[in-house]
């Protein structure tokens, strides 16, 4: 049986165009793709991220669907080293991979 599709909650979070890392490169907002995530995160709490309204985001076995506002909140895995996103944005047939370094603690 498949996972149910989990919706983003609501809100509105400012965007730092300021600042435009390398396509691949996790943090601030990689460049022209309008998606925001932290480089890292402490295990098993919650971080937020920017990506395109509508946009699917696999966290591992689930799947995050991004709500109007385009703000997401995922909570990180217990446990340590790299977690990868991938973000499928509307309207983009390549996968936009976000690597998260997770923290045992700050």
């Amino acid at each position: 049986m498949d996972k149910p599709i989990m919706r983003a909650s609501s809100s509105v979070v400012e965007r730092d165009a300021a600042h435009t890392p390398a396509l691949t490169q996790p943090g601030r907002e990689v460049a022209g793709s309008r998606v925001r995530f932290p480089l890292t995160a402490v295990r098993g709490t919650s971080i937020e991220g920017l990506a395109p309204p509508g946009s699917r985001i696999q966290t591992g076995a689930d799947m995050v669907v991004v709500g109007h506002d385009g703000r997401v909140v995922l909570r990180t895995p217990d446990s340590t080293g790299d977690w990868t996103l991938q973000v499928h944005r509307p309207g983009h047939q390549r996968t936009l991979p976000i690597r998260i370094h997770v923290l045992a603690d700050e």
